[in-house]
């Protein structure tokens, strides 16, 4: 019984939560959609740079043996 009571609780939890967070991004959701604009060379070019610094950290903690900067 306790348990059973334990799980009704905590899916009202998640349940409540999800609601609100519904609400937040609808009252939000005009002034985001207003406010941001990304264009498709922005994507590329963030992700090159993703890339970039992906490669460096590996590189900096020696992933690849044998290999000499």
């Amino acid at each position: 019984m306790e348990n059973n009571n334990k799980k009704k609780a905590a899916i009202a939890a998640v349940l409540y939560f999800l609601r609100t967070e519904e609400e937040y991004a609808q009252q939000m959701g005009e002034q985001v959609t207003e406010s941001v604009s990304i264009s498709t060379q922005d994507l590329w070019s963030y992700s090159g740079r993703q890339t970039q610094m992906v490669m460096r950290n590996m590189i900096a903690m020696k992933a690849f043996p044998g290999f000499k900067k």
